[in-house]
């Protein structure tokens, strides 16, 4: 599938490159919005697409996450903490007003250092299969193949850019989540978790239940819908979002 092409916003001095879809709210109004994070070696189109096509009169603003596709990378500090300060600024330029954060997989991490940082942002979080944990153990197992899958870790070796990225962010990832641990016992905002009781993924109850050990306001949900539940079953996650929002 080949990448789709959006709006390039600038923030901060660096380049975004965001898929929005639906009616953009007008300033200072109830946006009542999603923004959507890509998980490891992503796209933004990855994220968008199952939800644009189920709701296509709710605002999302799906950003390629830095360093992936046509975004710039944060040379400074590229882990949850660095890309929470760069996600503020995307949510500002696209005029999302308070929005519910949805990320996949290893983006759980930027939406909890979010909503750490700048809870009085954001109406809550929706996480998929989340890896959020700090952990010792190697994300990227030896010769190439990752916690996601074979599939991924075929697609991150054609793109050098992508993997490199990967990379850096993989080292980034529990030291930031580590600091992040009290705040996220600290966390007021509310975090609904939608995840497969087995979906393939190592330790992904080990993730959950670091979750409900640290986050106070955490509901967790078990689908039969893989690591994708975005794709398998988008209402779920729409559903999710319009009870964030309501609350």
């Amino acid at each position: 599938m080949a990448p789709e092409r959006g709006a390039i916003l600038h923030a901060a001095g660096q380049r975004t490159h965001v898929l929005m879809s639906g009616p953009q709210p007008e300033r200072g109004r109830d946006a009542r919005s999603a923004v959507l994070l890509h998980g490891l070696g992503g796209r933004a189109q990855d994220v968008l697409a199952p939800l644009r096509e189920a709701a296509p009169g709710r605002f999302f603003v799906a950003p390629e996450r830095p360093g992936y596709g046509l975004t710039d990378s944060l040379t400074r500090d590229p882990g949850p903490i660095g890309q929470a300060h760069w996600l503020r600024w995307v949510i500002d330029a696209a005029g999302a007003g308070r929005p519910v954060i949805v990320a996949h997989s290893l983006a759980a991490g930027v939406a909890l250092a979010f909503a750490a940082l700048y809870p009085e942002r954001m109406a809550g979080v929706v996480l998929i299969a989340p890896f959020c944990r700090p952990t010792r153990r190697a994300l990227l197992r030896p010769h190439g193949m990752s916690d996601v899958g074979a599939h991924r870790a075929r697609w991150l070796q054609g793109h050098a850019t992508a993997h490199a990225t990967t990379e850096r962010e993989v080292q980034a990832f529990s030291r930031d989540m580590a600091l992040c641990r009290k705040r996220v016992k600290q966390i007021a905002t509310p975090i609904c978790v939608l995840c497969e009781p087995d979906d393939g993924i190592r330790d992904l109850a080990w993730h959950v239940e670091w979750l409900n050990d640290w986050a106070s306001h955490c509901a967790v949900h078990f689908l039969r819908a893989g690591r994708v539940a975005n794709h398998a079953q988008p209402q779920a996650t729409l559903d999710a979002i319009e009870i964030l929002h309501a609350r």
